[in-house]
């Protein structure tokens, strides 16, 4: 399967815990150090592109505060596998994610389930839409105007 969920798991562990940079230069930098390099811009989120090597047709999103070049990083987000063997790949992530970041809440949504960490002031979410089969991983700000932000009063404990 690629990525390789444990390649996704680092991935979004660092970029939860890591300082988010400040500005385009530095944006860009970091998206490099990561080995991501979205591109083009799509729909509420800012920027969008196929770039992680190795990932398949996996494809990154992030936004930003405005469109203010130097606004502030508000969100990254990955489209990763639809298809057979999703909804295993959904559950091991829930799993290891959980073991990394702690508990985790679970709400309802069109389509799969999604599943929220809360860690300092981001949101790890994963989940699906049944406008789009893959599965979703998002890391935002908890001031973003995102989806996630809106329902998490909403959530349920996870299982």
């Amino acid at each position: 399967m690629e990525p390789d969920p444990q390649e996704i798991i680092d991935l979004a562990v660092r970029v939860v815990t890591e300082a988010w940079p400040q500005g385009e230069v530095q944006r860009h930098a970091w998206f490099e150090e990561l080995g991501m390099s979205p591109t083009r811009a799509v729909g509420s989120w800012s920027q969008w592109g196929g770039g992680i090597l190795g990932w398949g047709d996996a494809e990154i999103c992030w936004s930003r505060e405005g469109d203010v070049p130097d606004a502030p990083l508000r969100g990254v987000g990955w489209y990763l596998w639809g298809g057979v063997g999703t909804s295993e790949a959904r559950d091991a992530l829930v799993q290891a994610l959980t073991q990394r970041l702690g508990p985790v809440s679970r709400r309802e949504g069109a389509g799969f389930p999604w599943f929220e960490w809360h860690v300092g002031d981001r949101i790890v979410e994963l989940g699906g839409s049944s406008l789009d089969p893959r599965l979703q991983l998002h890391i935002v700000h908890l001031e973003a105007e995102h989806e996630g932000v809106a329902h998490a009063r909403e959530v349920v404990a996870a299982p």
